[in-house]
């Protein structure tokens, strides 16, 4: 960053005091430059992940007893390998312990595993993926591509959708 000096005058004469500022980028600014460079001829293998817990209580049929419809914990791991200016790929593994309705059980997801190569003017995709066509709320008639998944119970609206195995081309 640019620094400027500046001078102060107390007015009863004394000297002037002088005072130097510098107009830099401060601990965070620095993380919105975008992602970080990775060399031509580099690669790089970030993991990522998260843990989280869901509860969702309703009422039984019939009766004005609530019950627990659905309450599990989540860990979900994500990887992501670059090699070079070539390709990179991507996978995302979820494993859900807990209760769905009546059942209690691991569910395990592979929601995502893909690679990409970048061949000058094509960039080639191939793998499990999920393709998100428009938007909408609730229903959303343009999005053909990615099956949604309403048995399961989630706040985030993306947990519904269920990857194709396919190839994308650009």
């Amino acid at each position: 960053g640019a620094a400027d000096e500046l001078a102060f005058d107390s007015g009863e004469g004394s000297a002037e005091v002088g005072a130097v500022v510098d107009s830099g980028g401060g601990l965070f600014e620095d993380s919105l430059d975008g992602p970080s460079t990775t060399g031509a001829g580099e690669s790089s293998l970030d993991l990522g992940g998260y843990v989280r817990s869901d509860t969702f209580i309703g009422v039984l049929p019939g009766t004005s007893q609530p019950a627990i419809q659905a309450a599990y914990g989540e860990l979900a791991l994500q990887a992501r390998a670059r090699v070079g200016a070539r390709g990179d790929a991507f996978g995302e593994l979820r494993l859900r312990y807990g209760q769905q309705l009546s059942e209690r059980a691991l569910f395990v997801d592979l929601r995502e595993a893909y690679v990409n190569t970048y061949l000058g003017p094509l960039d080639l995709r191939l793998g499990k993926q999920i393709v998100v066509w428009g938007r909408a709320d609730a229903f959303n008639p343009t999005n053909n591509l990615t099956p949604i998944d309403f048995r399961v119970r989630s706040p985030v609206e993306d947990d519904r959708r269920v990857g194709n195995v396919g190839a994308r081309a650009f």
